[in-house]
């Protein structure tokens, strides 16, 4: 699994830099879970990028697996919101909507991950990642 994502990742950077200027290419690095009792994995390693507002990733889940990721992301003055669908969950192919901020002047993300309703458990947590 880890040289799939090490594959996928430098996929993702390379035809990042042949992409037009407002391509954004994003590091996942950390997820923060409300529910602490639940022992979700925190460190979430990865890599995304967007374009076109097309958005595409792959990182290491809180379910210690790999997701792969897909969607649409509506930007607007550090504000976001990504749609899509995420693979590597034990539910199988969730759909993911995702709030986010980008805090001016430094290369930090913020991510509200919102309940999964079909999940008994509590999946609500913020996540950081790293904007280039």
């Amino acid at each position: 699994m880890k040289k799939i994502l090490f594959a996928l990742a430098a996929g993702l950077l390379i035809s990042a830099q042949e992409a037009k200027a407002d391509t954004i290419v994003g590091i996942h690095a950390a997820t923060y879970h409300f529910d602490r009792e639940a022992g979700y994995k925190e460190f979430n390693p990865g890599v995304y990028i967007v374009t076109d507002s097309l958005t595409a990733g792959v990182y290491a889940n809180s379910e210690r697996k790999i997701s792969v990721y897909a969607g649409y992301s509506f930007q607007h003055q550090g504000f976001g919101l990504t749609v899509g669908g995420v693979t590597g969950y034990t539910s199988g192919v969730l759909p993911m909507i995702v709030p986010s901020y980008k805090i001016p002047g430094t290369a930090i993300r913020i991510s509200y991950l919102p309940q999964v309703p079909s999940v008994s458990q509590n999946t609500q947590a913020i996540h950081i990642s790293f904007e280039f």
